[in-house]
C-alpha cells in the first residue's frame, strides 16, 4: 500500500531497503541511479534518515565509501515502518473506519481535523490502493467492503498485526484471553504451533468478532459441512468465549460460532472441496527430501511435521485470501534476503524445489512465497543454521606479518576468533625479509593471503593487507573474502547443474 505514502517517504523506504540488502557501503551515485533521483535529493534523503530514524537505524556516511546501514541491538527496521503508518493520515483513516463503519466520509473531515481537499485526496488514494486487495471504499457510510466478507477480515488482520505487532492491541476484547482461545483452537484441531501463529489467529478472531458485532457476517457456502464435530470444542469452552465477547454485546450461538469457524482458514470445511490435503502433504514431504538429499542433511520427525504444518497453512491461507500478507513491511523479504546472503547454496536448493512444486501444483510457491518458505524452514528445522554453517567450504588463509612470527600468530588467533569454523589458517614459517626469493609455487593452494605489507610475489587478486591490529574496515575486507569462499559448495552446485 505504498501508493498511500508521499513520494519522499516511498523513496526513503526504498533507500532503506536497498541499504538493508547490502552489508557493504553503497555509493550515493548508485542510490541516485537506482531510485531515479538526483544526487542532491539522495543526500537530502540520507540526511533525513540519519536525523529522523535514529536510534532505530544508524546510517553511516563517508565521502570515500558512500552510505551504509546498521541496526542497533535495541531496535529493528520494522519500527520505522510502524512509525510511517502511525503518522499517515490515510492509514489513520483506515483504522478509524474499521471501528466506526456507520459514519459518512465527509464527517471524517472534522473528526480528523483535515481539510476537505485532503480528505478527498486520501479517499481517492485509498480507493486505488484497496483495489489491489479486491476491496472497495464505500463513502456513505464510509467503510471497506467486499461481497466476500473474508477479504475484509483478512485485510484488517494483516493491517492490525503489522501496525500493533506482538505487544499492543487495539481491540475491545481482552488480548490475553483471545490469545489463549486461539491456542486452544489450534490444539483442539490437532496442530502444534508456536506463539507467532497463536497471535495471528488471535488477530483473526478479534477482527472477526468486531465485524460480527457490527452486523457483518461471512457467507457460508456449504453450511452442512460445519458439523457438531467442529462446534463441540468451542461449546466446551462456552463460558470462556462468552467472557471474551460480552464486551461486544455478543453471546455465543450457532450463527456466531459457524461464522468464526468459517473465518479460520485451516479448519473451514469449504477447503475440502478445493484441495486434497494428503496430496499436498505428500508433495511437501518430497520437497523436504529434496533439500535433505541435495545438501546431505539430517532432519528429525518433529521438524518435518512443523515445516509441513506451516507450509500447509500458507497454502490454505492463500486459497482463502490470495493477496499480500503485509501492508508496508514485508518481514519475509527482509529475513529471506539475510538467509540468502548467509546460506546461498541452501536457498538455491529450496528455490529449485519450490520451482518444481509451483509447476506441478499451479501454486505460486516460488514466485510469491520463496522468502516466506526459506524463513520458516530455517526456523522450524532444528539446528539448521549450525548444520549448514559446518557444511560450508572453509576459506584457506595464509597469514604473513612483517612484525615478527609472534605477531603473525596473534593475527591468526584473531581471525579464528572472529570467523571460527569458516576458515583454515596457516602462518608463514619462512623469512619475511627474503620473501622475494621464495618459490612462488610454495604459496599456491590458498584462497587468500592476509598480510601487514604488500609484496608482488603474493597474487594481487588474493592479497588482503591489514593494519597490525585490524580495523573495522580490515575485518570487513576479510569477511567479504571469506564469504565468497563459504558461498560455494561444489557438491550442491553439481546437484543443481544436474537437475536444472
Amino acid at each position: 500500500m505504498r501508493e498511500l505514502l508521499d513520494s519522499s517517504t516511498k523513496r526513503r523506504l526504498e533507500i532503506l531497503e536497498q541499504l538493508n540488502r547490502s552489508s557493504d557501503w553503497i555509493s550515493s551515485n548508485e542510490l541516485a541511479n537506482t531510485n531515479k533521483a538526483s544526487l542532491r535529493t539522495i543526500n537530502s534523503d540520507v540526511h533525513f534518515l540519519k536525523e529522523n530514524w535514529f536510534p532505530h537505524l544508524i546510517i553511516e556516511t563517508s565521502k570515500k565509501n558512500g552510505v551504509r546501514l546498521s541496526t542497533p541491538p535495541s531496535s529493528h527496521a520494522s519500527v520505522v515502518y510502524n512509525n510511517v503508518i502511525e503518522n499517515s493520515e490515510a492509514f489513520q483513516l483506515l483504522e478509524k473506519i474499521f471501528f466506526n463503519p456507520d459514519i459518512n466520509i465527509e464527517d471524517w473531515e472534522e473528526e480528523m481535523f483535515i481539510s476537505e481537499s485532503s480528505l478527498y485526496r486520501i479517499s481517492n488514494q485509498l480507493t486505488n490502493s484497496l483495489s489491489h486487495y479486491d476491496l472497495v471504499l464505500q463513502k456513505r457510510p464510509c467503510r471497506v467492503a467486499n461481497e466476500n466478507e473474508l477479504y475484509v477480515r483478512y485485510f484488517y488482520t494483516t493491517f492490525f498485526s503489522e501496525v500493533y505487532g506482538i505487544h499492543d492491541w487495539p481491540f475491545a476484547v481482552d488480548r490475553r484471553k483471545t490469545v489463549f482461545m486461539a491456542k486452544d483452537i489450534f490444539e483442539k484441531s490437532g496442530y502444534q504451533v508456536d506463539e507467532t501463529m497463536h497471535l495471528n489467529l488471535a488477530y483473526v478472531l478479534a477482527v472477526s468478532l468486531e465485524r460480527i458485532s457490527q452486523g457483518f457476517y461471512t457467507t457460508i457456502t456449504h453450511p452442512e459441512r460445519i458439523t457438531e464435530r467442529h462446534r463441540a470444542p468451542f461449546y466446551l469452552a462456552e463460558d470462556q468465549i462468552n467472557e471474551i465477547i460480552t464486551v461486544l454485546d455478543l453471546t455465543l450461538n450457532d450463527q456466531v460460532l459457524d461464522d468464526l469457524i468459517n473465518s479460520i482458514y485451516f479448519i473451514k470445511a469449504l477447503m475440502i472441496d478445493q484441495i486434497d490435503i494428503h496430496s499436498l502433504k505428500d508433495k511437501l514431504a518430497q520437497f523436504l527430501e529434496l533439500i535433505k538429499d541435495a545438501l546431505d542433511l539430517e532432519i528429525d520427525d518433529h521438524s518435518r511435521l512443523n515445516i509441513k504444518n506451516v507450509l500447509t497453512f500458507t497454502y490454505l491461507e492463500h486459497l482463502t485470501y490470495p493477496f499480500d500478507d503485509f501492508i508496508l513491511f514485508d518481514r519475509y523479504e527482509f529475513n529471506g534476503t539475510a538467509i540468502r546472503n548467509n546460506f546461498p547454496a541452501f536457498t538455491k536448493v529450496v528455490e529449485k524445489g519450490l520451482k518444481d512444486m509451483e509447476e506441478e501444483m499451479n501454486f505460486p510457491w516460488l514466485s510469491r512465497f520463496k522468502n516466506k518458505v526459506i524463513y520458516w524452514i530455517m526456523v522450524k528445522w532444528k539446528r539448521l543454521p549450525t548444520i549448514l554453517e559446518n557444511k560450508k567450504e572453509k576459506a584457506n588463509l595464509m597469514v604473513f606479518s612483517d612484525l615478527g612470527e609472534e605477531h603473525a600468530n596473534l593475527l591468526a588467533e584473531m581471525i579464528i576468533k572472529n570467523f571460527g569454523t569458516k576458515v583454515k589458517i596457516s602462518v608463514y614459517q619462512g623469512s619475511i625479509i627474503f620473501l622475494e626469493d621464495e618459490d612462488r609455487s610454495q604459496l599456491d593452494g590458498y584462497d587468500y593471503y592476509v598480510t601487514t605489507f604488500f609484496e608482488e610475489i603474493i597474487p594481487a587478486d588474493k592479497i588482503i593487507v591489514v593494519d597490525a591490529i585490524p580495523s573495522d574496515q580490515d575485518w570487513a575486507k576479510i569477511r567479504r573474502a571469506i564469504n565468497k569462499i563459504n558461498k560455494i559448495d561444489p557438491a550442491v552446485l553439481d546437484y543443481l547443474k544436474a537437475n536444472t
